[in-house]
């Protein structure tokens, strides 16, 4: 809340026109402009209004727009938090910006929808499941392979670090072929399902179907919701 509120502070002494989802109801809130002039936010906006469902967004207030000193602090570009979407303003393109801003709302919408997404525990199964066959892989190719740290579903930063750092993303794209669409939704369960639900909504439903069933299945449901029936 009190990030909010600086950013909000901030925007109120800003000359940055704003723009909003769906016809006004979910505002881009600019605390720092562009560092890319040549982004289109109508197009992100448009993006946005076009693929993603607007209940999805229900519960979300407002996307802030500006870097903050915890992106860099955890090396991202956009988080979750409070009600609100936050995303850096030094963003390479419009398809950059959108994969940020989908990614967190996946991050609301699992929080949201969670009976749906983890209620009955299959989405765990199915990424622990794929998390032991990676243990596996990895085994014949690299040494002091943390076993315990791969029973895990929660965010770890060591176990974030074994994967980015010591084998490598270069190298673990080659051994997640078939287990996993990509390496980031290896790093944890909360991960796990917001990569499979960007790329739902962004890229090929077919691989994740294909490989991530059981999660293709629940972000399906996601977004074929009848919100009247809710």
């Amino acid at each position: 809340m009190k990030t909010r509120l600086l950013l909000q502070e901030l925007h109120n002494k800003s000359k940055f026109n704003d723009h909003a989802l769906y016809g006004g109801k979910i505002p881009f809130v600019f605390t720092q402009a562009l560092e890319n002039p040549d982004l289109d936010i109508s197009r992100v906006v448009n993006l946005v209004n076009k693929k993603i469902p607007e209940y999805l967004f229900y519960g979300i207030d407002g996307i802030y727009m500006g870097h903050l000193p915890e992106f860099d602090k955890r090396n991202i570009n956009a988080m979750y938090n409070d009600g609100a979407i936050y995303v850096t303003n030094r963003q390479q393109d419009e398809l950059d910006m959108f994969d940020d801003i989908v990614h967190e709302l996946a991050h609301a919408a699992e929080r949201r929808y969670s009976d749906i997404v983890y209620g009955d525990g299959e989405l765990e199964l199915e990424f622990l499941k794929k998390r032991k066959m990676l243990y596996n892989v990895l085994r014949n190719y690299e040494e002091n392979v943390p076993k315990k740290e791969f029973l895990e579903t929660e965010f770890s930063s060591d176990f974030d670090n074994y994967l980015y750092k010591v084998v490598g993303y270069s190298k673990l794209s080659k051994y997640i072929g078939g287990i996993f669409t990509s390496n980031y939704s290896a790093t944890s369960l909360s991960e796990y399902f917001s990569v499979n639900f960007t790329d739902y909504f962004i890229k090929d439903k077919k691989e994740i179907k294909e490989i991530c069933p059981v999660a293709y299945t629940k972000i399906k449901t996601l977004a074929e919701l009848d919100q009247e029936g809710e």
